[in-house]
């Protein structure tokens, strides 16, 4: 029973493997195989003419859905980081990002020390400007003021998209162990 919960708890990890690395599918779908064999190995060792269905039996089946539904949600996220960041990220994946703390870690931000550069001197007046340090888009989207200076927020990126779903197929999946996990034992202890 221990390796299966361990096995299936793999699962959980894909979603931390980097998008780049071309990795996760295969990691996706060699779980789901294992998973797919230790059921066929539990469902062959019942009797035949048995009545009931085996606890730890539905167990595996539903890892092996969760497993299932892991390997779609890593193909979208894939697809998302994959996706041209010319194309427009819709208003409600934009709100889906930003629930998900993605956009915090990417703000830009002004740096006050570093960012006065002398521009021009005119008859003794110094006129200076500032430049804020952009993300690697080099694209600037909206702007708020918080009174110390303005921060420029970047646009959406589909790679943010990614990351967002990553983040939050890794808390479903957690979830979805814990609560299955939790079942499997309350079934088992009498």
């Amino acid at each position: 029973m221990l390796p299966i919960i361990c096995i299936a708890l793999l699962n959980t990890f894909c979603f931390i493997l980097p998008s780049d690395g071309g990795k996760r599918i295969t990691f996706c779908l060699s779980i789901f195989v294992t998973l797919a064999v230790f059921m066929t190995l539990v469902n062959g060792s019942l009797p035949e003419s048995s009545d009931e269905v085996s606890t730890f039996g539905v167990y595996i089946c539903l890892q092996l859905i969760g497993c299932g539904l892991s390997t779609i949600a890593t193909v979208f996220s894939l697809y998302c980081f994959q996706e041209s960041d010319h194309t427009p990220v819709r208003s409600c994946v934009q709100l889906f990002v930003m629930a998900m703390c993605v956009r915090k870690r990417n703000q830009i931000h002004q740096h006050p020390v570093d960012n006065e550069i002398q521009v021009n001197r005119n008859e003794g007046e110094i006129i200076t400007s500032a430049i804020d340090t952009i993300d690697d888009s080099g694209q600037k989207d909206k702007c708020r003021s918080n009174g110390n200076g303005i921060h420029h927020l970047p646009p959406v990126t589909w790679k943010m998209v990614s990351c967002a779903l990553d983040r939050f197929c890794f808390i479903a999946s957690l979830f979805w162990h814990v609560v299955l996990l939790s079942v499997l034992l309350a079934a088992l202890v009498p």
